[in-house]
């Protein structure tokens, strides 16, 4: 009871502005920075001689005096107001946080943070958050800003495309704009227009491979032997020895590419290069075939041993060595380069000589070439 007379005599009279600052300590439950109250100094150290608060490093806090007024007008506020006055105070109440809000998000939007807030006015970081965060417009603001803030980066993204575009590499826009190579590409990797871009790129790049490759098999058989010369390709090409060599993709006047050619008339195969050859059916108009030209002559089969020399294979020809060399005188022929054996009926002599070299120096004159019966 004693107490309760102590806190209604400590409030007697208090001005508007004195009470008012009581109840601002009283709802912040903490200390404020002096600051805050720079409206309100005189009333602030009139207070402090009543003992009902305490300034200590320029931070105001209620005394416990200060605390047991506060708590007296709650309860004879709760106790005796009716329903309309307490609703009116209590939209007083939420006037006073809402201004004090607005204070902060002024600050806010002028780039200070909550930290920078809150040392101004005596208040941790997360009390200046959750004052601004109930506040509708600093929801908004937040809202814009982040807005503008993701349009700044799509035009940013739109920019560094429009420079990727022009032939610009990931380094040359970094440098350019100032970034890293690795931030650069970071952003235009989130573009969706690169990847359309891309896309573009890519099928453009394979139109535009089909049509050279189809522009090129254009030129190739407009300049091709086979369009050039069809009558000439078509009688003289040689396509068993050409193999997979199409006349068509064949350059009528490279001189780089041989190609083999075959004659219809004598059947000659020959190969040449394919500049030398249209050149002579411009100059002359022939097939170029030698053998038809009367440069070459096909050679003339020559007899074997025993069609030439029967008499002497059938008695110095010896079978035993000879077999055993593989050697066949129904199959060498007269020009054979081969060494073969050969046994004299008349002394047994034996002795190995090159066949063609026997004929020509030997046989043909009528001597076998024994050198026991030759004397030597």
């Amino acid at each position: 009871m004693e107490n309760t007379l102590n806190i209604v005599a400590a409030a007697k009279g208090l001005s508007h502005d004195q009470k008012s600052i009581i109840r601002t300590l009283f709802q912040c439950d903490c200390p404020v920075a002096i600051q805050f109250f720079d409206t309100d100094k005189t009333a602030i150290f009139q207070l402090q001689d009543r003992e009902l608060i305490l300034i200590q490093n320029r931070q105001v806090s209620l005394t416990a005096l200060g605390i047991g007024i506060s708590e007296y007008w709650q309860s004879q506020k709760c106790n005796g107001l009716k329903i309309a006055e307490i609703s009116v105070i209590e939209a007083s109440r939420n006037q006073q946080k809402l201004e004090t809000s607005n204070r902060f998000l002024d600050l806010y939007k002028q780039g200070l943070s909550y930290q920078d807030i809150g040392k101004k006015y005596g208040l941790d970081k997360g009390r200046v958050s959750n004052i601004l965060e109930s506040n509708p417009r600093f929801q908004a603001y937040v809202k814009e800003r982040e807005e503008v803030c993701q349009q700044q980066r799509i035009d940013r993204s739109n920019q560094f495309l429009e420079l990727y575009k022009q032939g610009l590499s990931y380094r040359s826009i970094s440098k350019k704009c100032g970034l890293s190579e690795s931030r650069v590409r970071g952003i235009l990797k989130k573009n969706l227009g690169l990847q359309a871009y891309l896309k573009e790129c890519k099928e453009a790049k394979v139109t535009a491979d089909l049509e050279k490759k189809e522009k090129l098999k254009i030129n190739l058989w407009d300049r091709s032997i086979a369009n050039c010369y069809p009558e000439r390709t078509a009688t003289l090409w040689d396509y068993e020895k050409n193999h997979d060599l199409d006349p068509k993709k064949t350059l009528a006047h490279s001189s780089v590419q041989i190609i083999w050619l075959k004659c219809p008339i004598d059947g000659h195969s020959w190969k040449k290069k394919v500049a030398h050859l249209t050149t002579l059916w411009q100059r002359n108009g022939r097939s170029g075939c030698p053998v038809c030209a009367g440069r070459i002559r096909k050679s003339k089969k020559q007899p074997t041993l025993v069609e030439a020399y029967t008499d002497f294979v059938e008695r110095y020809w010896n079978y035993d060595k000879n077999s055993k060399l593989d050697l066949d005188p129904s199959v060498i022929t007269l020009g054979s380069n081969k060494k073969a054996w050969f046994k004299c009926p008349e002394d047994g002599n034996e002795w190995q000589v090159n066949i063609g070299a026997t004929i020509a120096h030997k046989w043909s004159k009528g001597n076998a070439g024994c050198q026991v019966c030759n004397g030597k």
